[in-house]
């Protein structure tokens, strides 16, 4: 910015003194003293300028720390299965509802193997073939309320849609599926809440 400056007054001294006007001594330092004033505001400007995209940069940077956190703390979240566990399942027939459709019952025990009470819960329990086909996917009662190491046997008749393969629990046996709590919220009876 100085360069700026000393090229701007050399520029006006040659201006002067090649117009052929007489300036007197005051009168340059006047126009001196004014462009001077001019060039330190635009210096303000352009500094203001680099002080926002520094404090742009710098409001990006602790965004990104703030979301590494987030995702290394959700990392350590992400376990459904450090909080709730199926313990067993079983399956049935249940007959056919009021128009035709196959009725499968199916209940599940939930347990809860955190340190605090369970209060809600937002998840499903998923059975999959040890292929890794889902066969069910079961939405888990949301206002569970499970003390630490209590177990509630959950699920109940759910209508058979056409293709859904969730009859197959039925007759599979039940060394060929895996069941796993798939969660998306958590809240523990204190208030906390876990996010997966």
């Amino acid at each position: 910015m100085k360069y700026m400056k000393n090229l701007m007054l050399m520029m006006l001294a040659v201006f002067v003194t090649t117009d052929g006007y007489a300036a007197t001594d005051d009168e340059i330092l006047k126009k001196l003293t004014a462009i001077e004033g001019r060039l330190s505001k635009i210096e303000k400007v352009i500094e203001a300028g680099k002080a926002a995209e520094q404090l742009e940069a710098l409001r990006n940077m602790f965004k990104g720390n703030v979301a590494a956190r987030k995702k290394e703390k959700g990392a350590k979240e992400e376990k459904a299965g450090e909080y709730l566990l199926v313990t067993k399942w079983s399956a049935g027939d249940g007959g056919e509802d009021i128009i035709g459709q196959r009725v499968v019952e199916i209940y599940y025990t939930a347990k809860n193997i955190a340190k605090k009470t369970i209060s809600i819960v937002d998840g499903s329990a998923v059975f999959k073939d040890k292929l890794g086909e889902t066969i069910a996917r079961l939405e888990i009662e949301r206002d569970v309320e499970l003390a630490p190491g209590q177990e509630k046997t959950l699920g109940g008749r759910y209508t058979q849609s056409y293709g859904s393969g969730m009859e197959r629990l039925i007759v599979i046996d039940k060394q060929h599926v895996d069941v796993s709590v798939d969660l998306k919220k958590l809240m523990f009876s204190d208030g906390d809440v876990l996010k997966f």
